[in-house]
């Protein structure tokens, strides 16, 4: 014990405590987040948690809205697509010229708007909508409160001397455009001869007439039911209407069928497929109905058999900064997803655009559909086609293309509705050439309802479609903010970027939500940027990895400087010295508390992102190995400079026990003058090595504060160890070597010591372990990281997902056109009698020689294989005999094709014959043997294996058979 008293070693080791758990860590770690907030603030971007802005160094997963984030704002007037007789009529797009309609009527009337301070306020697709008709909205001069208690709170009326066309003439032209694709030339002023005469008039001053229309009731829209409406009443009328709008969808399945026109679905996907935002909107008269009971009436009521009226198309632009923005984030390799609740095809089209789905990359759509008689939906994968096929002038369909694809009468592809313009593919079991070689970049786009019927029925397959899927489209709210919970619990972090009421959830559970709207409902996010484009996601990220690096680098260097002083501590301890108060005052105050000070301000670099993200964990190889091998320099420095003194001849060595008791606090030796300098040196050298640059912050020398302390205390540290003023080392309390070469030694030493630490650090921590080995390391199947396992799986699966080459109708999966009615017959001519086919069907029962496998009155098809995937039924009513493979190769099957429309003639059929290709070597049909089992679609290569069926109505084998199918939808 050296006669130390154990309450001196107690205080001396409770000392230790104090120089091993730095004090001013906390100070220094909240410093760099208020200077990152500082800078955040410098580009209009708020943020109210500085916590969130370390979490946003580590995004790698983005999810955007669509309206208002990625496209404008406020949506553009296109046109409307009216319908009449259940055919749609030419496009309109100068809406003032509408007539005096329920189209009309409805555009008018069917939104929210309100008057504020003498200015409409509302919805910016509401806004739009009514300021395209020109027509005027009066609210009776009350209070805000009382307006809703009046009998019509809201009246709209055209603009006085305006002239609209009222119903009665049919001679009068307007400005149209009609469009048989979207990229045909646009037709002015055609006439309205043939239209519909609901959408003609006369010439009327209506100022004069003094029209009023009245809105008596609002239904409120809600992205649940995805859809509102109002009844109103116009002046002088002697029953309330009702108009509809919301998604297409809705309003179809609210809608009378026979309102409904046939090319429902094409003409739906050929203006979502280019991006326009398509609202559909109805109408229904209320007749015989007292204002009392339309008050009353319950919103399920009111809503159903509706009149489809019309399409109305928006156009909602891109803003110039998202495809810039997306290309960024592409090229440093981080997720992006679109997350909307607008149409399918509309944000496929849109993501296209901005490269969230880069050029090439197949998209696949999953498609969940629940059939008749069936618990659990089946889910289906099929390849999306950009391409849309020109719609008809009549809506018909080619059937010219049939071959052998997934259907019991071997069907090509069906595209809503129709044969044509569908390019031919390889078996439904297995991928074009092409498509297996890009396979492995595949992505997935669902819907909202998709989503909820995979979570509920199939939650395994979840995982897969959030690490794979790119657009997720007519999502609520709520699976908005469990799309985000979904892809954290994978292990991403997210970040929710948008702008409206509808991502409150989704931006409050990701780890970074940015909001680029000032509204209410900002709260939730914590980060609010006044710019109200993507680009301030640029400068979250930049500024988050950034504020990573710098919270890592003080956070090492303060452990670091630390251990550095423990380290001195125990050396000098070791001979009973230890460092003086001005040693330790110089220590904490000039040098650390300097640095910790500058050490944050080095800004964000403002090049592009690189694809790796900052270390996010402390306890990890890599900063683990920096502040082992760097204290590690420390100690050997530290221990060979106090070595080599010991070696010196002129050495002395330290005793206290020669102390007088008046000086017994002075540990002023040599000792203390070796380890104080190379200790000052070693704590600049360290600053040095944990201030990183590139590719996360700027360059050292861009911060010019912490430049001026590395040069200025490095000077002092030199002046102290070669030629101090005697009072400044009498202060200091040095004892100082009479041997200058010494002094110049352990100044030689502190530059060895700061070249092998930037090696060390640079080299070997940063390159050679960070960006070479740790990924060898790296474990991906234990990684808390799950999604890359999942990727890597899928990448592998060339099995998985069965792809089917037909289209599903994206743009309205759900749309189901019932006067479409397909009839196929096939017909085969047998010569007697007929013979077993094959050897293969000897465990068949045998009759008359034919080999009988039951028969089938009603059989469900595949819903993929025809039209608007929904489940069929095939009527068997004859079931054809074959006799022999030879006499099989020689016979010839004729097919027809019957296309019937119920609304084109009196009969409801409209013969329209084609024949299709013939395929020799291809079946006809297969049926089970139970005739209760659901037909499975079979792809036969040879007629050896058409199975033989003997029909129910009792005709004999050798009779000529026909096999008819009548494709209803159920």
């Amino acid at each position: 014990m050296r006669g130390v008293q154990i309450s001196h070693i107690a205080l001396e080791a409770l000392d230790l405590i104090t120089i091993v758990v730095p004090p001013a860590l906390p100070a220094a770690m909240t410093v760099g987040r208020l200077v990152a907030q500082r800078r955040l603030e410098k580009n209009k971007i708020y943020c109210t948690s500085p916590r969130t802005i370390n979490v946003s160094g580590s995004i790698d997963c983005i999810c955007f809205d669509k309206t208002g984030t990625l496209t404008e704002d406020g949506l553009d007037m296109w046109g409307v697509v009216p319908a009449s007789d259940k055919k749609f009529q030419f496009p309109v797009k100068e809406i003032m010229n509408l007539p005096l309609s329920d189209l009309l009527i409805g555009m008018v009337t069917c939104h929210g708007i309100t008057i504020i301070d003498n200015q409409l306020v509302g919805d910016p697709l509401d806004l739009k909508m009514f300021e395209s008709t020109g027509w005027t909205l009066e609210e009776p001069d009350v209070s805000d409160t009382s307006k809703f208690s009046m009998l019509f709170p809201t009246i709209v009326r055209p603009p006085k001397g305006s002239k609209l066309l009222k119903k009665g003439t049919h001679e009068v032209s307007i400005d149209m455009s009609r469009q048989n694709s979207m990229t045909s030339d646009m037709v002015d002023s055609i006439s309205l001869t043939n239209l519909d005469p609901a959408l003609t008039g006369s010439t009327a001053d209506l100022g004069e007439q003094g029209i009023e229309i009245g809105i008596v009731r609002q239904f409120p829209f809600t992205s649940s039911l995805q859809r509102m409406s109002v009844i109103t009443r116009t002046l002088g009328a002697n029953h309330y209407d009702l108009y509809c709008k919301g998604s297409p969808e809705m309003i179809l399945s609210l809608s009378k069928p026979e309102s409904i026109p046939p090319d429902f679905a094409n003409v739906l996907q050929e203006y979502t497929s280019e991006g326009y935002r398509v609202i559909a909107m109805a109408h229904k008269s209320l007749n015989r109905l007292p204002y009392a009971k339309v008050q009353r009436m319950s919103r399920e009521s009111a809503e159903i058999d509706l009149t489809f009226l019309a399409f109305v198309i928006m156009e909602n632009r891109l803003k110039p900064e998202t495809t810039p923005v997306i290309a960024a984030l592409n090229t440093a390799c981080l997720k992006t997803v679109m997350v909307t609740g607008d149409n399918m095809l509309t944000a496929l089209s849109v993501a296209r655009d901005c490269d969230i789905v880069k050029p090439g990359t197949p998209v696949i759509v999953v498609a969940a559909i629940t059939q008749q008689n069936q618990i659990k939906p089946q889910i289906y994968f099929t390849k999306s086609n950009s391409q849309v096929s020109p719609i008809s002038p009549a809506g018909q369909g080619d059937f010219s293309e049939m071959t052998d694809l997934n259907s019991v009468v071997s069907l090509e592809t069906v595209e809503s509705g129709s044969f044509g313009n569908n390019v031919l593919e390889n078996d439904v079991n297995y991928l074009s050439d092409n498509m297996q070689r890009t396979r492995n970049n595949y992505v997935f786009a669902l819907t909202g309802k998709t989503w909820a019927l995979v979570k509920q029925y199939y939650p395994e397959l979840i995982p897969k479609l959030a690490t794979r899927g790119a657009v997720f489209a007519r999502m609520s709210p709520d699976q908005k903010q469990q799309l985000v919970q979904e892809l954290q619990a994978l292990g991403y972090y997210v970040a929710m970027v948008g702008d409206g009421a509808n991502d409150c959830g989704a931006l409050k559970a990701a780890h970074t939500g940015i909001s680029l709207s000032d509204t209410e409902s900002s709260v939730a996010s914590p980060f609010t940027s006044r710019e109200t484009n993507i680009s301030s996601l640029l400068t979250v990220i930049r500024e988050g990895r950034a504020a990573l690096v710098t919270s890592f680098g003080n956070f090492k260097y303060m452990a670091a400087y630390s251990l550095t002083q423990f380290i001195s501590v125990m050396l000098l301890y070791s001979i009973e010295s230890n460092l003086t108060d001005i040693e330790f005052l110089y220590i904490d105050l000039f040098i650390i508390s300097i640095f910790a000070f500058f050490f944050s301000r080095t800004e964000a670099y403002d090049g592009p992102l690189v694809k790796t993200a900052p270390l996010n964990s402390l306890i990890s190889t890599t900063p683990i190995l920096s502040l082992f091998t760097q204290i590690l320099i420390v100690g050997i420095f530290q221990y060979a400079s106090f070595w080599h003194l010991q070696q010196m001849d002129w050495y002395i060595p330290f005793d206290a026990k020669f102390r007088s008791v008046e000086d017994k606090d002075n540990v002023g030796c040599l000792e203390n003058y070796t380890i104080f300098i190379i200790s000052s040196m070693q704590y600049i050298i360290l600053a040095v090595a944990f201030s990183k640059g590139r590719p996360y912050r700027k360059s050292i020398f861009t911060n010019y504060g912490l430049l001026t302390s590395f040069v200025l205390l490095s000077l002092i540290s030199v002046y102290l160890a070669l030629y101090p003023f005697k009072w400044l080392a009498n202060w200091f309390e040095l004892v100082l070597p009479d041997d200058i070469s010494f002094r110049f030694v352990l100044v030689t030493y502190g530059a060895a010591n700061f070249l092998i630490s930037l090696f060390v650090e640079y080299f070997f921590v940063d390159y050679l372990v960070f960006s070479k080995l740790r990924y060898r390391w790296h474990n991906i199947d234990k990684s808390r990281r799950k999604f890359l396992a999942i990727d890597r799986d899928l990448a592998r699966d060339l099995k998985w997902p069965p792809i089917s080459q037909e289209p599903l109708p994206e743009a309205a999966p759900d749309i189901l056109i019932r006067q479409n009615v397909t009839e196929i017959k096939i017909e085969k001519r047998v010569p007697e009698p007929c013979r077993p086919v094959d050897t293969s069907f000897m465990n068949s029962p045998v009759c008359n020689n034919i080999k009988q496998f039951g028969s089938a009155r009603e059989v469900t098809l595949n819903p993929r294989s025809l039209f608007n995937d929904r489940r069929n039924t095939v009527s068997m009513q004859t079931v054809p005999c074959f006799e022999g493979k030879e006499s099989i190769k020689q016979s010839k099957i004729e097919l027809m094709t019957k296309r019937r429309h119920n609304s084109e003639s009196e009969n409801g059929i409209n013969q329209y014959d084609k024949p299709f290709r013939i395929h020799n070597t291809n079946p006809i049909a297969t049926l089970p043997r139970n005739p209760t089992t659901t037909l499975q679609p079979q792809r036969l290569r040879d007629f050896k294996e058409i199975l033989v069926h003997k029909s129910e109505d009792g005709l004999a084998p050798t009779t000529q058979s026909v096999l008819e199918l009548d494709i209803l939808p159920s």
